[in-house]
């Protein structure tokens, strides 16, 4: 109920506005709707722990590629 409720419209938003500044040249390239969704809600290990809920967040694949992501945006931040 949360995640319908909640959680997906803004991560929708969130989403629209991430692949925003990506088209712009603003926002690294990649997964990083995932590594906001993730940082913000359940933590980087969370991404890793729950492919299934990975998924649902609106990205399909090899969820390692979306987890080394994270670490680099931990450590770098969201800007190109």
């Amino acid at each position: 109920y949360i995640l319908g409720t909640y959680i997906g419209p803004l991560q929708g938003t969130t989403t629209s506005s991430l692949f925003q500044l990506q088209a712009a040249g603003e926002a690294r390239p990649g997964h990083i709707d995932l590594v906001w969704f993730f940082g913000v809600a359940w933590g980087i290990g969370g991404l890793a722990s729950s492919h299934r809920l990975a998924n649902d967040a609106g990205r399909s694949g090899d969820i390692r590629d979306a987890t080394m992501l994270a670490i680099d945006v931990l450590l770098d931040g969201l800007r190109t």
